[in-house]
């Protein structure tokens, strides 16, 4: 017999249950409380502020990391309730959505805005922070749970987690980036300094950048504002995919890096109108300036793919550097073949100068003959020939 049912008594495979007035009680649900959601976070604010954290009702690491990291000019306001995250949570949490701001000393320019969602729990005097995270908005790294930091010249890099070793070794990966850049790059100055963030994993990367769903699982490194926004002024920061940064080789992931820190440091990432062949093949050539791998090596792929496919007839489209694109790798290695042909023939200024033309509204073909004395069909011929012979 499976079962005996007695009254006030459950007995099922052997395992005895309580009658229901032995069980615990449930947590009762609470409603949003937003003024005294309005009071904690304007004592979380002076809290950071200050710098000293005696009030309990909150992480203690958010007030540790915002002080590790130099965090400034820091607000956070409160907007509305969120039924729709506040269904998902546990009995006793709610949801609300809260405008935040925030600045990285020393090293951005201003502060980036971005609405995030807090999680609270309970209501009254008895309120508190939970969590920072949650539905479709920005989770910032430093919100969301322990960090380790470290800092060098110019650079801060965060890492999820007590992992100091690791925050070492990103800081200094972004510091030999920032030489090299600037080797190669004398004339940049940079609008800001370099900010590296390492969240956990793919999908903690995505949360923090309000991306979709499994957007940088493929992905090492990508280099974006903190704010999700495109607005001017706002902090760029290189965030890393550590599951697949982490599986580079050493020269690998500097080569990423330094690829990053390039995309920050020339501005590409908030400009519009630079095609991405551009952007993502300058940031390659000036990363490999120093490397000692053959051509035949750096550039596998695209040419598997000509000796598969023949000669392509135009440079590098937009689609093809897209996440899920199945020749992802011999885009950008093509990409770098058509700047390396750029490059030979002028060097890093015209570079920089035709980036800038493009970024400022110029067509292609009369900002090639304004920086390389080139037009498109004559810079697309010289690509095919040097696919061609690396290809035969």
């Amino acid at each position: 017999m499976a079962g005996l049912v007695l009254p006030g008594l459950l007995l099922v495979g052997g395992l005895t249950a309580c009658s229901d007035e032995d069980l615990p009680e449930a947590p009762s649900a609470v409603s949003a409380d937003p003024a005294a959601a309005i009071e904690l976070l304007d004592a979380l604010t002076r809290a950071i502020v200050a710098g000293e954290d005696s009030d309990g009702r909150w992480p203690a690491y958010v007030v540790d990391n915002a002080g590790e990291a130099d965090v400034v000019d820091f607000s956070a306001r409160y907007l509305s309730d969120d039924a729709s995250v506040s269904a998902g949570l546990p009995p006793g949490q709610w949801a609300a959505s809260v405008d935040l701001a925030w600045r990285f000393d020393g090293h951005d320019p201003a502060p980036a805005r971005a609405e995030a969602t807090f999680v609270f729990e309970g209501e009254g005097d008895d309120l508190r922070l939970a969590s920072v995270g949650g539905g479709n908005r920005v989770q910032p790294l430093w919100l969301s749970g322990p960090v380790a930091v470290a800092e060098r010249r110019g650079v801060l890099a965060l890492v999820a987690g007590a992992q100091p070793d690791k925050a070492d070794r990103y800081a200094a990966l972004a510091l030999r980036g920032l030489r090299a850049t600037r080797d190669t790059l004398p004339t940049v100055k940079a609008a800001q300094g370099v900010v590296v963030e390492v969240p956990a994993n793919a999908t903690e990367m995505e949360r923090a950048l309000a991306a979709d769903a499994d957007s940088y699982g493929a992905i090492a490194a990508v280099t974006t504002t903190v704010d999700a926004s495109d607005a001017p002024g706002s902090p760029v920061h290189v965030f890393v995919n550590d599951s697949v940064f982490g599986r580079l080789g050493k020269q690998g992931a500097q080569v990423v890096m330094t690829h990053e820190v390039v995309h920050l440091v020339t501005g590409a990432a908030t400009e519009i109108g630079v095609p991405l062949w551009l952007a993502e093949g300058f940031a390659d050539w000036v990363a490999l300036q120093d490397s000692r791998l053959p051509l035949a090596t750096s550039a596998a792929q695209i040419i598997a793919q000509v000796r598969a496919d023949g000669l392509p007839d135009a440079l590098p489209s937009e689609d093809v550097f897209e996440a899920r694109s199945a020749h992802l790798g011999a885009a950008y290695e093509a990409a770098w073949l058509a700047v390396r042909v750029l490059g030979a023939r002028g060097g890093a200024e015209p570079l920089l100068e035709l980036q800038r033309r493009l970024a400022g509204g110029d067509e292609l073909d009369p900002a090639l003959r304004a920086t390389f004395d080139l037009t498109e069909a004559e810079l697309v011929e010289l690509w095919r020939t040097e696919l061609s012979s690396l290809s035969e």
